[in-house]
């Protein structure tokens, strides 16, 4: 899941740590690819449960990874959030999937106790091949 973005690129060996920008905090590069790769899987793949059984299964191996049972607008949901050292310094990042479907539902980052730096909030709309003919997606 490292190499999944660039199969190109050469990771890092384990215990290489590199220094997060400008916060002097220690930001592993394998596992800020495991988890930016884990989101972008969780995203493009959303509602296969094979690919969040995946996922989840990938995240686990991560420390700094807690994976938690929510509710959200009183849906089941988990909510996924990653810190250092996949995160840089005190920064963190968070992804609300549905606990049935896997569909995300939001995502934040930002400094915990500050307003967040991004969120977004997803929705999920079915479109048809007339949809996309009248020009519509």
């Amino acid at each position: 899941m490292a190499e999944a973005a660039d199969p190109g690129h050469a990771p890092a060996p384990p215990w290489e740590v590199k220094k997060g920008p400008g916060k002097g905090s220690a930001v592993s590069p394998e596992d800020n690819y495991i988890w930016g790769n884990s989101l972008d899987a969780l995203i493009a793949g959303s509602g296969k449960p094979q690919v969040r059984a995946g996922v989840l299964r990938i995240l686990s191996t991560l420390r700094e990874v807690t994976v938690t049972s929510t509710t959200t607008g009183g849906q089941p949901t988990l909510t996924l959030r990653a810190s250092a050292p996949a995160m840089p310094g005190n920064y963190l990042q968070t992804l609300v999937i549905g606990a049935r479907t896997g569909i995300p539902v939001t995502f934040t980052g930002g400094v915990p106790g500050q307003a967040p730096d991004v969120t977004v909030t997803y929705q999920v709309t079915r479109v048809t091949l007339a949809d996309i003919a009248a020009g519509q997606s």
